[in-house]
C-alpha cells in the first residue's frame, strides 16, 4: 500500500511541475505486493490495524447480539420477558431461581421440575438470555406448546425429523417438557426418538436446559416401560432443580 501511495504522490508532483505523468497509476506487480506484505508494520500502523480488527469484531458481535435478542423475544412468552424476581409468588423459590440463573456450561444441563407458577420457565428463559445475548452461545429453543401446535398441523413425522436436527446444537432449551399426551398414539416411535436425542446429547456432553411440570409418573402413561430409561438418562445428564421441595420442607 505504501508503494502505491508513493506512486500516486510522484504522479501528482509531476503534474504540478507540468511534467508528463501517466494518466493512470500502474498496478503493483506480484513481487511488489509480496514485498509490501512482508514489510514489518510500524508501531503506528500495527496499532491502527489492531484497532481496525477490534472495531470489526465489535460490529460483528453487536449484529450477532441483536439477532440473538430478536430470536429470544420471538420465542420467549411475553408474560415472562420481565426479569422482576420480587413477585410474591416467586419469593419462596429464590434459592432455586439463583441456581438456574447462575448455571455455567460444563457439560451437564438443568432439569427444573415443579408445579406451575414457581419461576421455572422465567429463570430458564433468562438464563437463555444471558447465554445467547450476553455470551453469544448458539442456542435452539423448544416450547412444548409450539411442538403440539406443529404436530397438530403437520403430523408427528416432520417434527421427529426436526428433533433429529437438534442432536448437535451447543445448547438446547426445552420449556414445559413432558406434555406428550397428544402424541400417545405413536408412543413407541416418540419414545425411541426422544431417548435417542437425550442419549446422544448426554454422550456428547451437550447440555439441555429443561423446565417441566411433569414427573416420571406423569410420563409413564405415555411411554410405559420406556419411561424409566428416558428419566434415568435425563437425571444422569442434568442437575435436577426441584421447585416442589421448598413446599415439602
Amino acid at each position: 500500500m505504501e508503494i502505491l501511495n508513493t506512486r500516486i504522490a510522484e504522479s501528482q508532483e509531476m503534474r504540478r511541475k507540468g511534467e508528463h505523468a501517466p494518466a493512470h497509476i500502474p498496478s503493483l506487480t506480484i513481487e511488489e505486493m509480496i514485498a509490501a506484505a512482508r514489510r514489518p508494520l510500524s508501531s503506528e500502523e500495527a496499532e491502527a490495524e489492531r484497532q481496525r480488527i477490534a472495531e470489526n469484531r465489535r460490529t460483528v458481535e453487536e449484529h450477532e447480539r441483536a439477532e440473538a435478542l430478536a430470536t429470544w423475544k420471538a420465542k420467549c412468552p411475553l408474560r415472562i420477558q420481565s426479569n422482576d424476581w420480587n413477585h410474591d409468588s416467586l419469593r419462596p423459590f429464590q434459592r432455586h431461581i439463583r441456581r438456574i440463573l447462575g448455571w455455567q456450561r460444563q457439560g451437564q444441563g438443568i432439569y427444573a421440575v415443579g408445579k406451575p407458577g414457581r419461576g421455572k420457565s422465567r429463570a430458564l428463559w433468562w438464563l437463555a438470555h444471558r447465554l445467547a445475548v450476553d455470551e453469544l452461545v448458539p442456542l435452539r429453543y423448544l416450547a412444548q406448546s409450539e411442538i403440539l401446535n406443529e404436530v397438530n398441523r403437520t403430523g408427528l413425522d416432520p417434527w421427529l425429523e426436526k428433533m433429529w436436527s437438534l442432536r448437535n446444537v451447543p445448547v438446547l432449551v426445552w420449556d414445559d417438557f413432558g406434555n406428550f399426551a397428544a402424541m400417545q398414539s405413536r408412543q413407541d416411535v416418540l419414545a425411541t426418538e426422544l431417548f435417542g436425542l437425550i442419549d446422544h446429547r448426554f454422550n456428547a456432553m451437550l447440555p439441555m436446559l429443561i423446565s417441566s411440570n411433569v414427573r416420571a409418573d406423569g410420563l409413564t402413561a405415555i411411554f410405559g416401560d420406556r419411561t424409566e430409561a428416558i428419566m434415568r438418562r435425563l437425571m444422569e445428564g442434568n442437575e435436577m432443580v426441584d421447585f416442589d421441595d421448598e413446599v415439602r420442607s
